[in-house]
Order: structure tokens, then C-alpha cells, then sequence
């Protein structure tokens, strides 16, 4: 029962047939062929196929019927849009990133329009000095995950946070019409009970802010061409 066909289900099926074909040629230990039902290669075909598509988390292997095999594969879910070591100098492209922070796709559609349900621009140094971004992962792994919760409870304030950027110990977001939010990292619970009580007062949507301050146990802001220095807000 030799496999004489393979077919694929998910992402890059094409890619995947070809990979899956290439596997089963020869024999192992020039006794048994490859494509033998019973001896298909499938660590080799599985382990392929992961290095050489990042986009893809997991891939099963089953037999449909005696000569033929379908190979699953399923797609990497993203969290994020990493978009740059940092936000004053943004990459020329974005790229798609998971939860655990590594990058496996160019983004090649538009910007996403700042919405409850968008992915977040992210900027923040890759890890180990990595280069290329595809296969890296970002850095701040530990406490990305944290500045991603408290982007969504800004949003469910009515802060339409569109980017995050992540450097030293603080972290800063942006809304889309250029509003920043700046918080120290790993406080991310002060920021947001200082958030609730003060962001239903102020106008973070319509450019007239240019920054609003978390890292304290009072809330700064600077209004647009209006003073030179932060002023608290009155809880």
C-alpha cells in the first residue's frame, strides 16, 4: 500500500502537498519506501513544514484511504501587529505576532482602523538582537501580555488606542488621532483604576489632548498649544 496522493486542508496548501511529496520519496535505510502507508515519515513531514511556515502552530497527519494521506495544518492565531523597534521609528512593514510574541507573517493588508476588536501596533525591540523579524520573537515577552489587557480595558473606556510602545520601564499608548498614554510598566492595575476614573471627563479621540500621564498617583495631561507642562486633572 503505497501513498501515491497527498492532499492538504488550511493555509498554503500548495506548499504543503509539495513538502508532504518530497518526504515520501526514497526509503528508509534503503529497505522500506517512504510513501509506504505504514512508514510514512511523518516527524519529518510535521518538523518541515513548521520551520519552513512560521504561520502555522500545528499540523496532523491522517491516512484517506489506502494510497493517499491529508495533511492538516492549522493556522497561528495573532495578538498583535509588531510594527517596530520603536514608535519615533516605525518598520516599513508590519507583521503578524502570536500571544507568546513571535512574529511568523507580513501583514500585507491596510492599517487596521482603531476599533474595540483591532490589532494593536506594537513597538518594542526584538529579542536576542535578532534582525530579521519573521521567526524572531519580541522582547518584553513577560510583560507584553499585561500591556495588551490593559490596551482593551482603555478601549472599553472609550480611549480608541490604536498603538503601544514599550522601552525602559514604561510603557506609552497612542490613539488614533495621536493622544499618548503613558503608565510605568508592571503597574498596569494603578494605571487602570486611574484610567476609569478619569478618561469619561476627558476628549481622547479628537487630537485635542497630547498626553495624558499614568505613571503617578495623580493624572497629568497637556491639552494641545495650551501649557507647557502637565496639569492634574481633578478626580
Amino acid at each position: 500500500m503505497r501513498v501515491d496522493t497527498v492532499t492538504a486542508e488550511g493555509p498554503h496548501t500548495d506548499d504543503i502537498v509539495r513538502m508532504a511529496q518530497e518526504e515520501l520519496v526514497g526509503t528508509h535505510l534503503f529497505i522500506v519506501p517512504k510513501n509506504s502507508l505504514f512508514f510514512i515519515p511523518e516527524a519529518r513531514i510535521r518538523k518541515r513544514i513548521l520551520s519552513q511556515q512560521p504561520s502555522i502552530v500545528a499540523v496532523s497527519i491522517k491516512s484517506s484511504g489506502l494510497n493517499s494521506i491529508r495533511v492538516i495544518a492549522l493556522e497561528r492565531s495573532s495578538a498583535f501587529l509588531w510594527c517596530g523597534v520603536s514608535h519615533a521609528v516605525p518598520a516599513t512593514t508590519c507583521y503578524h505576532a502570536d500571544p507568546d510574541g513571535l512574529i511568523f507573517a507580513p501583514d500585507v493588508g491596510p492599517l487596521p482602523v482603531a476599533t474595540s476588536t483591532a490589532l494593536l501596533r506594537v513597538y518594542v525591540p526584538l529579542a536576542d538582537n535578532a534582525v530579521e523579524p519573521v521567526t524572531a520573537h519580541t522582547g518584553y515577552a513577560s510583560v507584553l501580555p499585561n500591556s495588551l489587557r490593559l490596551a482593551k480595558a482603555f478601549r472599553a473606556l472609550g480611549a480608541n488606542i490604536s498603538e503601544l510602545a514599550l522601552r525602559s520601564d514604561e510603557a506609552d499608548f497612542y490613539t488614533a488621532s495621536g493622544t499618548r498614554i503613558t503608565y510605568v510598566i508592571g503597574k498596569e492595575k494603578e494605571a487602570a483604576q486611574l484610567a476609569a476614573s478619569v478618561f469619561s471627563k476627558l476628549m481622547l479621540n479628537d487630537g485635542s489632548i497630547e498626553y495624558v500621564d499614568l505613571r503617578f498617583e495623580r493624572v497629568y495631561l497637556r491639552r494641545q498649544g495650551v501649557s507647557p507642562e502637565g496639569v492634574p486633572v481633578a478626580l
